[in-house]
């Protein structure tokens, strides 16, 4: 009963013996200058496989959203960014992990820099998109929490309760 009322279902509720896992909190940056966002190509630790991507990662105890996407986006893409708001939480569940996620998505202006490559990031470019005109491969390739983000950007919406 109470498993209803609180929408516990699924594969998010499939425990049994098992040690409860709890979620992760990711925070994803749509950077945007003259218009135009900038995605990563890189793959899937995983499986290798392409992806694509904005800028983020886990947010790291004792800091602030906004000094998590600004460190993000240094990290990855070497640029600096401000003005960054909250534009959209999105929760899923990752299989290939078997946990919970929340990916906080931040919007901001780019500041200075040019995108360029980290050592220690699987990114093997970056790339400037209009975001009315993103090529069919990046957007079929497009990590999906950040797709979600990228249509939040567009269209204003915050949160929706996914459907279980």
């Amino acid at each position: 009963m109470i498993e209803e009322i609180v929408g516990i279902g699924g594969a998010m509720s499939e425990r049994t013996d098992r040690e409860v896992v709890s979620p992760r909190v990711g925070v994803a940056v749509v950077v945007v200058r003259d218009g135009k966002v900038l995605i990563g190509e890189g793959h899937n630790p995983e499986d290798r496989k392409l992806t694509y991507a904005v800028p983020g990662g886990h947010w790291e105890s004792g800091e602030t959203l906004v000094a998590c996407a600004k460190r993000e986006t240094l990290e990855e893409a070497g640029i600096l960014i401000k003005n960054v708001e909250l534009i959209s939480v999105y929760e899923f569940y990752n299989e290939e992990r078997g946990r919970s996620y929340v990916t906080i998505g931040m919007r901001a202006e780019w500041d200075s820099g040019e995108p360029s490559l980290s050592p220690t990031e699987a990114r093997r470019g970056w790339d400037w998109y209009d975001p009315q005109a993103i090529p069919a491969q990046v957007l079929d390739n497009l990590f999906k929490p950040d797709k979600v983000l990228l249509e939040r950007h567009m269209s204003g919406v915050i949160y929706q309760e996914p459907t279980i």
